[in-house]
C-alpha cells in the first residue's frame, strides 16, 4: 500500500486556510447584521442671573445621527444607560436639589441629590426603556429641572448633563 504521510497534514493546513472563505461564501450580501454601540453625549448649560432663584429648567438635545450613520443603516433600538450631572464653576460648597429629567412623556430621573462643584454625580434612572419612539431625525430632546429649598446662590456657573446611550443598528 502506498502511503502519503504528509497528505493529512497538508490537507488540514489547506482546509484551515480555506475555512474563512468557505464560511463567507455562504453569507448573502442581503443578510442584515446588528451592531450594538454605546457613546456619551454631553450637553452644557450656562446658568446666569439665577443666584436668588431656587429653580433651574432647561431643554437639551442628544443627536445620535452621526453614531447611527457610522455604524449602520437602520436604528433598531436606543437605550438610555445612564445620566451624570456635574456643576462647574459653582461658588457655593454644595447644594441639595430635587433633579428631574423627562424625555417626551417619560420621567427618566426623579430624585434628590447633593451637588458640589466639579463633582460628577450619577443620577438614578427611574426605568430603563427604549427611546426609539422619541427619536426623530436621529435626535431626541429632554427637559431637565432641579429645585432646591435654598437659593442657588451663584449667578454664573455651568451644568453638564452627560447621557450614556446604547444603540442597536442594522446594517446590510
Amino acid at each position: 500500500m502506498l502511503s502519503f504521510p504528509n497528505f493529512k497534514l497538508a490537507s488540514k493546513k489547506y482546509f484551515l486556510i480555506a475555512l474563512p472563505f468557505l464560511l463567507m461564501s455562504g453569507m448573502c450580501e442581503d443578510d442584515a447584521i446588528e451592531v450594538e454601540v454605546a457613546d456619551n453625549f454631553v450637553n452644557t448649560f450656562h446658568i446666569t442671573d439665577k443666584g436668588s432663584f431656587s429653580e433651574f429648567f432647561q431643554t437639551g438635545e442628544v443627536d445620535l445621527g452621526d453614531l447611527i450613520e457610522k455604524h449602520g443603516d437602520v436604528l433598531k433600538s436606543s437605550n438610555l444607560e445612564g445620566v451624570t450631572l456635574t456643576l462647574r464653576n459653582y461658588d457655593v460648597n454644595s447644594i441639595t436639589v430635587d433633579a428631574k429629567i423627562e424625555i417626551g412623556d417619560m420621567t427618566v430621573v426623579d430624585n434628590t441629590y447633593t451637588l458640589s462643584d466639579n463633582q460628577a454625580v450619577d443620577l438614578d434612572l427611574v426605568n430603563s426603556f427604549n427611546l426609539i419612539q422619541e427619536i426623530q431625525s436621529g435626535k431626541y430632546t429632554y427637559k431637565v429641572s432641579f429645585s432646591s429649598e435654598t437659593p442657588l446662590n451663584d449667578d454664573d456657573f455651568y451644568v453638564d448633563i452627560t447621557s450614556n446611550v446604547k444603540i442597536t443598528v442594522v446594517t446590510n
